[in-house]
């Protein structure tokens, strides 16, 4: 499953990588469950890292390394 974040989709690893952090959070119990956590949250390419941000301070930010 790709996951799409604000309109940018990521690859199938990052959007592993990312619903197994999510539902070991406990913040979505399923992986369709994570697009929908994080469908108000913007996607920046800062680098050589991609960071989704959440919509409020209280929210769970995400760094991923782009790989090389």
């Amino acid at each position: 499953m790709n996951l799409t974040v604000n309109g940018v989709i990521l690859n199938q690893k990052r959007s592993a990588l990312i619903i197994k952090e999510l539902i070991r959070e406990q913040v979505a119990e399923h992986a369709e469950d994570v697009e929908e956590f994080l469908k108000n949250y913007t996607v920046e390419e800062s680098g050589n890292s991609i960071i989704l941000r959440p919509p409020s301070v209280e929210g769970i930010q995400i760094s991923l390394f782009k790989s090389s």
